[in-house]
């Protein structure tokens, strides 16, 4: 079977890659869309996942480069799935919507699921209300996002704000009921002229339901709770061991690079410094002003290798360049939140480049979607050969055709407090 996602950044990428890689599937991410057309990628690869950098650009936009996307690959697919975040990050004027409706415009499918529920992270949908944990999703920390803020939990109404198609819920007392209710159900909708299913999902057993159910349409639209029923449902084998092997021969020398303020990279960042790594916090000012400087980045690195001592590269958040303040001074600076996220996207990632290079580093974690993009993008990383799974929705990566870096892409809210240190292979 043939399975193509189109993901709407690299981290989500790599995270439904790595739930089809748990399953035995031979998976590969893409940054680099000229990839699609090389049959050695077709060849040797179960699944394709195209990174495409959706998440956080104008609707438009969104709209055309999924259209493309999935105009590229589904005469070469049995399955295509449209993933985005598991807490359905967005805002009233899209991506989600216009992406949806850009795959429908070429592949026409009779109704899709909208399932970003993802219950190994704690992402799970009630009654159409989607949840962080145990917390509304509108009363989490998500609410202060600063691209994509989620201001309401439903996910019905916030859909219909992002499309003209008719939105319609399976709730969790179909759910409950089995294939069968829900295959009614959806015939059902579809009878009513209603196309975009937003589906409860309070387990993985919910998802894999609603993934048999809808696969005949030949497009799934969902978090990586979709991925994982995909891989569950369609690859039963034993997980290769390819990437395995290839981690045997590396050294320990890691590069982290975080871009995320989120609570769970914080506490990955406490754990990682109480057992050694060193910290380089950049004056995010110094990065509105041009005046950071990427050789003065490098060298402290290379101070702290020679010290015995992993890196760290993030920017200073503390005091007065706290997320809040530098939000206002970057508005008097004639910023938007855009364009200093960009910014600062862009310095890490030329740090990241001239580290890599330079330091002859053997492992590189990304933790941020937009961070990730940039930084592939810098490091002029195209492909990546997807391997197992660290921590639930984190795989290791290895560029397609090299040894190293291992690379790790990831998203802020994922992981455990040691992943730093599990991917430095030091636990």
């Amino acid at each position: 079977m043939k399975v193509t996602i189109i993901a709407d950044d690299n981290t989500g990428a790599t995270d439904a890659a790595g739930m089809l890689t748990s399953y035995g599937a031979k998976a590969v991410l893409l940054m680099n869309p000229d990839y699609l057309g090389s049959s050695e990628i077709r060849d040797n690869f179960d699944v394709i996942v195209l990174g495409t950098r959706i998440r956080s650009i104008e609707p438009e936009e969104a709209r055309e480069k999924t259209g493309k996307a999935v105009s590229a690959v589904y005469k070469k697919s049995d399955l295509i799935q449209l993933k985005y975040c598991s807490t359905f990050d967005s805002t009233p004027k899209g991506n989600i919507g216009q992406s949806i409706d850009a795959a429908r415009s070429v592949i026409s499918f009779p109704s899709t699921p909208v399932c970003p529920a993802l219950p190994v992270n704690g992402r799970t949908t009630y009654m159409g209300y989607h949840f962080v944990g145990n917390q509304l999703l509108s009363e989490s920390s998500l609410r202060n996002h600063p691209l994509n803020p989620m201001e309401d939990s439903n996910l019905v109404r916030w859909l219909s704000y992002q499309t003209k198609i008719p939105v319609g819920l399976i709730d969790y007392s179909v759910l409950k009921e089995g294939k069968t209710a829900v295959l009614n159900k959806r015939k059902e909708l579809e009878k009513n002229g209603i196309i975009y299913h937003v589906t409860d999902a309070v387990c993985q057993e919910n998802i894999d339901i609603i993934t048999e159910t809808y696969a005949d349409t030949g497009f799934l639209s969902g978090g990586s709770g979709i991925s994982a029923s995909i891989g569950r449902l369609f690859f039963k084998t034993d997980p290769s061991e390819h990437s395995d092997k290839r981690l045997n021969h590396l050294g320990n020398k890691t590069l982290i690079i975080s871009g995320s303020d989120s609570r769970a990279t914080q506490k990955q960042k406490e754990k990682a410094l109480s057992d050694g790594f060193a910290l380089i916090a950049v004056n995010p000012y110094e990065i509105l002003d041009d005046s950071a400087d990427v050789g003065k980045t490098t060298a402290e690195a290379a101070q702290a290798y020679k010290k015995g001592s992993n890196v760290i590269l993030t920017v200073d958040n503390t005091g007065k360049n706290n997320s809040t303040d530098v939000k206002t001074e970057s508005k008097k600076r004639g910023f938007t939140a855009e364009q200093t996220g960009d910014k600062i996207g862009l310095f890490l990632g030329k740090a990241a480049k001239a580290i890599t290079e330079n330091l002859d580093i053997d492992r590189l974690l990304v933790a941020g979607g937009e961070t990730s993009g940039v930084v592939c993008q810098e490091c002029g990383i195209e492909a990546l050969d997807v391997g197992k799974q660290i921590d639930p929705g984190v795989p290791y990566c290895f560029p397609l055709g090299k040894t190293k870096p291992m690379v790790v892409l990831k998203s802020g809210n994922f992981g455990a407090e040691d992943l730093f240190i599990k991917t430095a292979g030091l636990s």
